[in-house]
């Protein structure tokens, strides 16, 4: 690139969307139909809106959320899902009397904001600040605070973490979720649901889905706080990380995903009930 003296560039692995404007379109959609209620949960340190849609209650529950990673801007396929959900179909609205949906289409506001790669406007990162909110280790950064508080008080059954992931060529997509075996034992048939569906989905031969269980028993994968979300909220955390050619193909990969662990939780209700 020829930069000019005093010239400032803003270089994306994938299209950044305003937070205000997703928020826009969140409230405008939450106004226009009758599926939805809008919600802020919390505010960052430069005072954005952390945004929440959602569905009325039900037993099941599920969040979907904007990786806090603000490198991979995902606001288009949680907001295309949230559209999807609106369309009055027979799918949609079977999905919608079984679970509750509660949709975060950007969960880092400053980072997202100001084209940050995992760090919020005061340098800190919240992907990696439950374990410290919980433990007292240090202050958590707000965008970690109000997200956990909001897990404890909705309890979903499970999470989706949703990532824009750019990596090494050939890659296309990683899909996983918290390895059942560390959780809790009154947790484990529910996941083995989900994990089952997971991999019936997308790593049946011959698909090259990339495949990975975080475990917290292990160091580097206990920086993701999943042990407590387990613990404290009762919730399986799952995440698809893609690589889109498109925001079509990316919105398509999250209904996807989103579909895949809907069709578990209802699937395992009906054989506990």
């Amino acid at each position: 690139l020829d930069v000019a003296p005093g010239a400032c560039l803003r270089v994306a692995s994938a299209p950044y969307e305003s937070p205000a404007i997703v928020c826009r379109k969140a409230r405008a959609l939450a106004e226009e139909s009758d599926v939805f209620t809008y919600k802020e949960i919390g505010r960052s340190a430069q005072g954005r809106p952390l945004p929440m849609l959602e569905t009325p209650e039900r037993p099941i529950k599920m969040i979907v959320e904007a990786t806090m990673q603000s490198c991979e801007p995902v606001s288009w396929g949680v907001m295309h899902l949230a559209h999807w959900l609106t369309i009055p179909t027979t799918r949609a609205r079977s999905l919608l009397d079984r679970i509750q949906f509660a949709l975060a289409p950007v969960s880092n506001p400053d980072g997202v904001g100001a084209g940050l790669s995992v760090t919020n406007a005061q340098g800190e990162v919240p992907k990696f600040g439950i374990n410290d909110l919980v433990e007292g280790t240090r202050p958590a950064p707000l965008e970690t605070e109000a997200l956990w508080n909001y897990l404890l008080e909705l309890k979903p059954d499970a999470s989706l973490e949703v990532h824009a992931h750019f990596t090494k060529e050939g890659f296309t997509r990683s899909i996983g979720m918290h390895d059942k075996a560390s959780m809790p034992e009154h947790m484990r048939a529910k996941a083995a649901a989900i994990e089952d569906a997971i991999y019936a989905n997308y790593h049946a031969d011959p698909l090259d889905n990339r495949k990975v269980l975080i475990d917290p028993r292990e160091p580097e994968h206990n920086v993701y706080g999943d042990r407590y979300v387990a613990e404290r909220a009762g919730t399986i955390r799952t995440f698809l990380q893609a690589v889109p050619d498109s925001l079509e193909s990316h919105a398509a990969d999250v209904r996807e995903m989103v579909e895949t662990i809907a069709d578990a939780l209802i699937a395992w209700e009906d054989q506990n009930r």
